[in-house]
């Protein structure tokens, strides 16, 4: 952890370090490489009781209240250690929220002959048709989603990237519009993601590293689409969507997964957002809760990215 957290501020300060050090990295022959080299590091757990009450309190004291649209990241083999069970942080979490509340999570999913890792950057789809069903594709982003798109409550998002599970006032309205349009995106004008930045979602990590897993910044490429001012961001890719008895052929714009990959200065990003006040990060019982205001989010973003920033290295569009 402490090479760690070194490596982090090492990265902050020197963002073309970081994006260069990934490019070393997903270069195919250090990836053979790495492929071969057995992994002997054990992991070292906190095994401190962590009292939801008390997290919850802290969520309260900065902005959660009933009402509140959230949406939450998390990592429940760190929440393990409250003794609750995931729908039981779910339902804590509702509570507070009240009636008139909503709490959404991303539910990614495993999609049958989706490239891994490495090909990511390199192959293309070019005619190939991915199954998206909203009920049956895997959820790799965490266990309390998991529970969640089995909960009767849940409203899930049609769209096949960065999908998305609700429940709550908001929900149904969150979801209806996620597919329409011509060629939509995951986080344009008809998202689930762009309903929530309307409603000035309240975003929260418990137990991860909240810009590792912000969704919410790509909102504002999404929005802009056309007009994002990077050159060859996006790409095509066709899904056969299945809800029930209901399929949908669909082909959306997918933000290029080599941008994420290669050129993000994430830590300089984590820098940036704690220094203009706009990402608050505390530690409770040893889990790292972080938050950040959706709008104030893309607010900032919006007045830093007509380079393309929190990416380095790119080549602008010429109008």
């Amino acid at each position: 952890m402490a090479n760690e957290g070194f490596k982090n501020i090492v990265f902050s300060q020197y963002p073309r370090l970081e994006v260069f050090s990934r490019f070393i990295f997903f270069n195919k022959f250090m990836a053979k490489a790495i492929s071969i080299i057995p992994n002997k590091k054990k992991r070292k757990y906190n095994k401190q009781y962590i009292d939801f009450d008390k997290v919850l309190d802290y969520l309260k004291e900065n902005g959660l209240k009933k009402g509140s649209v959230l949406i939450l990241h998390s990592s429940y083999e760190k929440l393990i250690l409250t003794k609750k069970k995931p729908i039981e942080i779910i339902d804590k979490l509702l509570e507070l929220l009240g009636d008139e509340g909503t709490l959404a999570m991303p539910a990614n999913r495993k999609l049958k002959g989706e490239f891994k890792s490495f090909d990511l950057i390199n192959k293309t789809y070019n005619d190939t048709i991915l199954e998206y069903d909203l009920k049956k594709s895997k959820i790799w982003s965490g266990a309390l989603p998991m529970f969640m798109v089995r909960d009767k409550r849940a409203e899930i998002s049609k769209f096949p990237i960065n999908s998305m599970v609700a429940i709550g006032k908001d929900a149904k309205r969150m979801m209806e519009k996620n597919i329409s349009g011509n060629l939509p995106t995951a986080c344009g004008e008809n998202s689930s993601w762009k309903y929530c930045l309307d409603k000035d979602a309240i975003v929260i990590s418990l137990g991860v590293d909240l810009v590792d897993s912000l969704t919410m910044i790509h909102a504002a490429e999404d929005i802009k689409n056309e007009n994002w001012p990077i050159k060859g961001w996006y790409r095509h890719r066709t899904f056969r969507i299945k809800e029930n008895d209901d399929i949908v052929l669909k082909t959306v714009k997918e933000r290029h997964p080599k941008w994420g990959m290669l050129y993000f200065m994430k830590r300089r990003l984590c820098k940036d957002l704690i220094e203009n006040k706009i990402l608050k990060t505390k530690l409770i019982d040893g889990l790292l809760i972080e938050i950040v205001s959706s709008k104030e989010l893309i607010n900032f973003l919006d007045s830093k990215n007509s380079n393309g920033y929190p990416y380095l290295f790119l080549k602008k569009n010429r109008k």
